[in-house]
């Protein structure tokens, strides 16, 4: 079964450390602390731009404090859909 869906997922190449990637959520939900929650999906940053998703999981209320660092604001995205600020934008997952 594993090898059935495995070119469904979303594979990420390990980048650095991992407490690298909590810092970036730290620091992007911190600059976000004013910035009101949306309830739309398509308002949130899912990673993986490049495949489709047939379902985009909204965030989770259980850890609704960090769901700031995954909402798109103003001058996070370019105009190709790439990141324009790694440490304002994380993703979902």
């Amino acid at each position: 079964m594993f090898l059935l869906g495995k070119r469904f997922y979303c594979h990420d190449k390990p980048q650095g450390s991992p407490f690298m990637g909590l810092a970036r959520v730290l620091v992007a939900t911190i600059r976000k602390r004013k910035v009101l929650l949306s309830s739309k999906s398509e308002d949130y940053y899912h990673g993986c731009d490049g495949m489709p998703m047939k379902a985009a999981a909204m965030p989770k209320k259980s850890i609704g404090l960090f769901n700031r660092a995954a909402l798109k604001t103003e001058g996070d995205i370019q105009s190709d859909g790439s990141i324009a600020k790694p440490w304002s934008l994380c993703t979902v997952q």
